[in-house]
């Protein structure tokens, strides 16, 4: 089975459980089912959403320790440089 279809297929068994609880927390009537689906569709635009905030965070954190390696080696290397330039 593909990956993309098991995270499918998790997000609508979390979904279920997620709307049919917070059904009962919120102390709804109505049909469950009505509850869980609305549950299973939250899951998963927050599934996407959360990939795609994870995808951009991932990046803003290489970026910055990818700056503060660069830093460091620049500062290291003017270091040689001028005390190159003293001797």
């Amino acid at each position: 089975m593909e990956e993309w279809i098991k995270s499918l297929v998790w997000y609508a068994v979390i979904g279920l459980i997620a709307g049919f609880i917070a059904a009962r927390v919120m102390k709804l009537r109505g049909n469950p089912l009505y509850y869980m689906l609305l549950g299973v569709a939250g899951a998963i635009i927050g599934g996407v959403l959360f990939q795609i905030l994870g995808s951009i965070l991932s990046f803003m954190f290489n970026l910055v320790v990818a700056t503060v390696g660069a830093i460091i080696l620049i500062l290291l290397w003017r270091g040689y440089q001028s005390k190159k330039r003293w001797r």
